[in-house]
């Protein structure tokens, strides 16, 4: 009888071990399954992040040139006026004679 117990003992560790290694394995294996989505998604993340960075340089680049462009708008209102101050100072003489 305490036979029989030992060797159902023994039967039992061994199917102890077993299921502790099957569940080794299977959480390892899902373990790297969560590693591998894990990576997937620090990948999406990169790439999200270089989109997001191609985008700010094109914002920058969209406000150059619109600091460009009202830089030329200034220049040419100020020129605007300096033509209409010569044509003033030209009906003045004109007036005056």
């Amino acid at each position: 009888m305490e036979a029989l117990l030992g060797i159902t003992g023994v039967l039992a560790a061994i199917l102890g071990l077993v299921l502790a290694f099957y569940a080794v394995f299977v959480n390892g294996r899902a373990n790297k399954e969560i590693l591998r989505e894990i990576q997937k998604g620090t990948v999406e993340i990169q790439k999200g992040t270089v989109e997001m960075q191609k985008g700010t340089v094109e914002i920058q680049k969209s406000a150059e040139r619109q600091v460009q462009i009202l830089e030329r708008i200034e220049e040419t209102q100020r020129h605007i006026a300096e033509l209409v101050r010569m044509e003033g100072e030209k009906t003045r003489s004109l007036i005056s004679r």
